[in-house]
């Protein structure tokens, strides 16, 4: 699972819309780009901080 923060933590939203594997076991994030590695689920992207959810990029 995926959470983002636009409060510093105050609170924490699910940005798993698109994720087809919840076992995250990998983050980055480059600007606006989110990546969520899973274990065997491949690597997701997201372009807007999460906001429109992720989208598979390597299977």
């Amino acid at each position: 699972m995926v959470y983002i923060s636009t409060n510093n933590g105050t609170s924490w939203n699910a940005v798993n819309n698109g994720l087809t594997n919840s076992n995250v076991s990998a983050l980055d994030v480059s600007g606006t780009n989110l990546f969520a590695g899973t274990n065997g689920g491949g690597v997701y992207l997201s372009t807007n901080n999460g906001t429109s959810g992720l989208r598979s990029i390597m299977d």
